[in-house]
């Protein structure tokens, strides 16, 4: 059973496939990795990396206390550094693109391709309110779980295929950013 150590206590992961990594962050709260585990066809290009978020599946619990996303973030980055990952695709769903989102904004140069599937901008910001106008939740219609990971994996595919096509362009012409 992989676990790595953080300062807060252990989190757990797998690593399926090999190839340019790609750290998937699950949903949640209550939700482990292992319902991100049909994105596993995408090892045979890539190096998958699932985690636990802390107080999620098998990894150690929460802190006592309030939580923000910068916590789930450092864990992310923490795991990344025990793997030796200096850059890495990020896919979060859900709460895991909060974590994602979190973790682009504060380690730009570590991740080369950002992709969120049914998440939002985050928790509220500092200017906003609960009152504020919002979408009422129940005039948005869903696809069902199945079809939003299809479609979640789709997109996951043709990003990475896109990044390696830019990638071997630049390399070929020496156009390297």
């Amino acid at each position: 059973m992989p676990l790595t150590q953080t300062a807060m206590g252990p989190l757990y992961y797998e690593e399926v496939g090999q190839g340019r990594p790609l750290l998937i962050a699950h949903g949640g709260p209550g939700v482990h990795h292992g319902l991100y585990r049909t994105l596993d066809p995408l090892g045979t290009t890539n190096r998958l990396v699932y985690w636990d978020h802390r107080g999620h599946g098998r990894s150690g619990p929460l802190p006592a206390g309030s939580l923000d996303m910068q916590l789930f973030a450092d864990d992310a980055i923490r795991l990344a550094d025990t793997l030796g990952l200096d850059s890495f695709a990020l896919f979060g769903h859900s709460f895991g693109g909060w974590v994602a989102q979190e973790l682009a904004l504060r380690h730009p140069d570590r991740v080369s391709t950002l992709v969120l599937a049914a998440t939002t901008p985050g928790q509220l910001g500092a200017t906003e309110s609960a009152n504020d106008d919002q979408v009422n939740n129940a005039e948005i219609k869903r696809p069902s779980s199945e079809r939003a990971l299809d479609i979640s994996r789709d997109l996951i595919n043709r990003v990475l295929d896109y990044v390696s096509v830019v990638h071997s362009q630049a390399v070929e012409t020496n156009h390297l950013f």
